[in-house]
């Protein structure tokens, strides 16, 4: 049976920390890694590999962690290769170095920041998913087998679906409770203490709170997603009138120059429609 699991290739410049950073003691050396599209982003809107890499490494870490997993890894001579070192390519890619996993690291320039917003998914049988456990527990907190190919990217799909329509429903929150007298910020603490505390909250509703938005996640890749939701649910005739919604919402905010702002960013463009009420 084929398998799936989310990946998310990123496009960005290879932080020179990521070789100087402690303890990890690396060395680099040339390598030639994917020098082709893989099948299974053939037909996807993204720019082809480039037949000889811009910018690939190979480095192989002298240090370990204790961890389990780790353990796991430390008896299987397999050499790993990682593409995208992004937001979140880069950690995982540095959580496997660090636990002395011999790293290939491939990325289409180093200069750019920019990343690579199309999904893939690897697929093979269950067996494989195993053989690799090891080394995913390395790189992120859970791994979860999803069966076919293409699961795994609509499991993302829907998960941040979930996640933007929250954000739009907490910034309204936010707004109107300073618009009834309340402070905001203790609004923030009420929602942490409750059943529907979410980590998500805790961590943007403070900055939310001052205006500032200091991007993990961007606003552009967010409302993309929403974008992809949504035409995911149609495909299957699934009404999702309040991801429609909160969707609008962040464009909206994206028409406000804020792509590149964090997603929670799009409480933005409720103050607008609130100034827009007043005026």
């Amino acid at each position: 049976m084929a398998m799936s699991f989310v990946k998310a290739i990123y496009t960005c410049s290879l932080s020179t920390s990521i070789f100087n950073s402690p303890p990890t003691k690396a060395m680099a050396m040339s390598s030639s890694f994917c020098n082709r599209t893989p099948n299974h982003f053939s037909g996807r809107p993204i720019s082809s590999f480039p037949t000889k890499p811009t910018f690939s490494l190979s480095f192989k870490a002298f240090c370990s962690q204790t961890s389990a997993s780790t353990a796991k890894a430390d008896e299987m001579p397999v050499r790993i290769g990682f593409l995208g070192l992004g937001i979140m390519g880069s950690p995982m890619a540095q959580n496997l170095i660090k636990a002395g996993c011999d790293l290939t690291v491939w990325n289409r320039t180093k200069n750019k920041c920019d990343p690579l917003i199309s999904l893939g998914a690897n697929s093979g049988d269950k067996p494989l998913f195993e053989t690799a456990a090891p080394f995913l527990d390395i790189m992120g907190k859970s791994r979860f087998f999803l069966g076919d190919v293409g699961n795994g990217a609509a499991m993302k799909l829907v998960v941040n679906m979930i996640m933007g329509s929250m954000m739009a429903s907490f910034s309204e929150g936010l707004l109107l409770s300073e618009k009834v007298g309340l402070d905001p910020s203790v609004l923030v603490e009420v929602v942490s203490q409750g059943a529907i505390s979410a980590p998500m909250f805790s961590m943007k509703g403070p900055s939310m709170v001052q205006s500032l938005y200091p991007t993990a996640f961007p606003l552009k890749h967010q409302q993309k997603d929403l974008r992809l939701a949504l035409g995911l649910a149609e495909s299957v005739s699934q009404p999702t009138p309040i991801a429609a919604a909160a969707n609008e919402m962040y464009k909206v905010a994206k028409s406000r120059g804020l792509s590149d702002q964090d997603f929670s960013a799009v409480i933005e463009a409720l103050k607008v429609k609130l100034q827009n009420q007043s005026d």
